[in-house]
Formats: structure tokens, sequence, C-alpha cells
């Protein structure tokens, strides 16, 4: 192979859609091997696209190259920006908004580290505060955001009553999901009755790079009808790993024969791409991709956000199966510490 005239196709197998390591290995050194081995391809051929690594959608906007124009400049220059401490503990706005949702104020101490401050700030609080406080700081790193990148000010009062309104919503609805259509827009559609979850998650190792992914495929009570366990090389982030497991779940489900399914995953990001119209420009673009095509093979697919304490059957699964070499899969059962914890998932159906 001449490489001056080489392109990246002449590096993946057409046929099983995977990187041909032999000859990648022989063109570039151990580490880039590595890299270029672990970047997911789809199984489906699709058009090359150009991608702009500087914002996380991966579209080029003149705000995105102005900010990266920016940030060389702060890196360049001796003046300090915005800190962490500052915008959490120290900032009037930050400390405003804390005490009008009646979360406590923490004593501030200039001379302790705010790591230290927010460690012991965070175990004093209840859950729910927690929880609450959790809100806030996102809100607040957005009201940030808006004021540097577009000079909108966000008062006190505006951002308290989203918070509230965000928490009082998730409360009364959870987190929605929706029916996914491929190509066409997403529809939103309830779960029928005759429904069969399917959830995921992953162990990352990310010295290897491996991953391994869990699948519990489970009935209206709750009772395991199926199981599986995959191990997975050149895995190159937790996301790559739980994108891998989404896809591992809807395959199990479509191999199983059901039709009418819901995919339940922890990984917020993963379930957001797969829902979202438009088209995804991040690394997991082509596993999102080949999901959606799998995902035409049902009746009804939904795919739906879970918390982990009523997720960690698939949790203790893929944990389990960390030095698993090949795919295991069992009906009707799964092992000891999966079985007990599917158990205690039970209860949060």
């Amino acid at each position: 192979m001449d490489i001056q005239h080489t392109v990246v196709s002449d590096l993946i197998d057409s046929g099983d859609r995977v990187w041909k390591h032999y000859v990648v290995s022989e063109l570039f050194d151990e580490e880039q091997t590595s890299r270029i081995c672990s970047i997911p391809l789809s199984k489906v051929s699709c058009s090359d696209e150009i991608i702009w690594r500087f914002d996380g959608s991966g579209c080029y906007t003149a705000k995105s190259g102005y900010r990266l124009l920016m940030e060389e400049q702060c890196d360049n220059s001796e003046v300090p920006g915005e800190t962490v401490a500052h915008l959490l503990r120290d900032c009037d706005f930050a400390n405003q908004l804390v005490s009008s949702l009646g979360l406590p104020i923490s004593s501030r101490s200039d001379v302790e580290p705010w790591q230290c401050w927010l460690a012991s700030y965070f175990v004093r609080l209840s859950d729910n505060n927690r929880r609450l406080l959790m809100v806030t700081y996102w809100s607040i790193w957005f009201s940030c955001n808006k004021l540097v990148h577009d000079r909108i000010n966000i008062s006190v009062q505006e951002a308290s009553s989203f918070i509230t309104a965000f928490l009082r919503e998730q409360d009364a609805v959870g987190i929605p999901t929706c029916h996914v259509g491929h190509p066409g827009p997403i529809h939103w559609k309830a779960p029928p009755l005759s429904v069969i979850k399917f959830n995921f998650d992953a162990a990352f190792n990310q010295q290897s790079p491996l991953s391994t992914s869990g699948v519990i495929g489970r009935n209206s009570q709750g009772l395991i009808m199926a199981a599986c366990a995959s191990p997975h090389s050149n895995v190159v982030d937790v996301f790559v790993a739980e994108a891998i497991a989404c896809k591992q779940a809807v395959q199990f489900a479509k191999e199983l024969g059901f039709s009418n399914v819901v995919i339940e995953g922890e990984s917020l990001i993963v379930l957001k791409k797969i829902n979202l119209c438009a088209l995804d420009l991040s690394i997991i673009a082509p596993i999102v991709f080949d999901i959606k095509e799998l995902s035409l093979g049902f009746h009804s697919i939904i795919f739906s956000f879970v918390r982990r304490d009523a997720n960690n059957a698939a949790h203790v699964l893929a944990r389990e199966c960390r030095s698993i070499q090949t795919p295991c899969y069992w009906i009707e059962e799964a092992p000891v510490g999966t079985t007990a914890a599917s158990e205690v998932d039970r209860g949060f159906l």
C-alpha cells in the first residue's frame, strides 16, 4: 500500500466494518494505531462529515471561534479570570441565589481550599438540599456563561424561578422519553402494556482501554427474562462504553424477538443523542447511527433515563463480568450478584 495515495477507507474492512488492524499497525506507531482503532465505526457505511473539534456540537460557529481565540489570549495573559472558588463561594450573585432558595449559607474562609469547603458544605445538607444545590450550581454556571458569551445578565429572581420550575417538572413527570423513528422526526409515545425493559450499563477500564457491557431484560413485574454481558476493546472513554452498552441492549432485544421494548440506562448524554433529531457529530455518532438503524426493527422502542438506584442490576452485571473474554448469555436467570441487585431494583419499579 502506497501511503501517499492511501485514504481512510483503505484502512477499514468494508464487509465487517472494522479497522484493518494489521494494516494500520504497519503504517503507524503503536500509540497512533491504538488511537485510530479506538474510533468507533458504524456497521452501516455513511458519508464523512467535517467536524469542528472545539465545540461539543461538532459545528463551527462564530461564537465558538471567538471563544477559542479568547481562551488562547487568556492562556498567554497574566490577567486572572473567573475562578471556581469565586463562582461558587465568594460571588455575591451565587450567595444571593443560594439564600433565596432557602439553602443555608456556609461560612467562608480564604485560607481553606474551595474543594474542602464544598465537601464539608455538601455533606452537612439533607438529600433534598443536596439535589437543590447541584441544580443551583448548574444554574450559576449557565448564568455566568450567558453573561460572558452573550452579554445577557440573568437576575437572581429569574435564576431562582428557573430552578424551582425545573425541579417541580422533574418531580412531576421525570425525564421525558420518546419513541425513536429514523429517518424523520421523533414522536412522543407512551410505552405499551406488554413491554419488556432492557437495562444497560458499562464497566470501563481507562488503563486498558477495555469495557464490559451488561444488559438485563425484565418483564413488567421486574422478573429477569434474559441477560447478557460482552467485552469490548479499544474503547476510548466512558461515553463510548455507555453507547456500546446501549447498542448491545437494542441488539439483544432484537435477537430475542421482542417487538415492544424500553431501553433504560443512566447515561443521560447518550440517551439525549439517541433521542435527538439532528445529525450527531460527536465521537459516538457512528454508534448512535447504528442504534437508530436497529430501532427500525421494533414495533415500539423507547429510550429512557433511569437513576442508578433503579439500574443497579445492569451495573453489577457489567462489573461482575469484567474478566470475561467472550460474550455470555443467560435465559431467565443471571449471575448471583446480579440477581440480588435485580431484586433491589424491583422496589423502584
